[in-house]
């Protein structure tokens, strides 16, 4: 996915991590999606756009596995990070009560997930911060990086 030959292999290859059923490919092409998305803020276009509903079914069952345990290539609970993250502007309101049983995610809910669970504030306003720390919140959510080894649902 890093050096597609062109938009369609790109896809194909979106795709195929997705619908994998492995945690890590699954949080690959979610982290793909929300990285597509984010550019849409600066002009550009999101090719993968078309696959939300996709991206939502996946993010969704990433949410229902305990968080991913840290090892010497995965952080704790990076499948809920990878989740929450493709989630952020295309949830729905029934996915609510999912988003916000997963530990740490309150805060985080209020930026970017406020509107689903009556959060204090979007987008800006110290978004993107720890409250008791100011760390980055991408850590305070869930982690950052991909869970590896175990099959989606496992």
């Amino acid at each position: 996915m890093a050096d597609p030959t062109g938009k369609d292999a790109y896809l194909s290859a979106f795709r195929t991590l997705l619908h994998s059923g492995h945690t890590a490919a699954a949080g690959i092409a979610l982290d793909h999606f929300q990285y597509s998305d984010a550019l849409t803020r600066f002009g550009g276009e999101s090719v993968v756009e078309q696959y939300a509903p996709e991206v939502l079914t996946v993010a969704r069952g990433l949410l229902r596995q305990p968080p991913a345990p840290e090892d010497d290539s995965t952080t704790a609970g990076a499948n809920h990070a990878s989740a929450l993250n493709a989630m952020m502007n295309i949830a729905e309101a029934a996915d609510a009560d999912l988003i916000r049983r997963r530990p740490g995610v309150r805060h985080r809910g209020e930026c970017g997930l406020g509107r689903l669970l009556g959060g204090r504030h979007g987008a800006g306003r110290g978004c993107g911060r720890e409250p008791a720390t100011g760390r980055g919140a991408g850590r305070a959510v869930a982690g950052g990086g991909h869970a590896v080894g175990r099959p989606l649902g496992a």
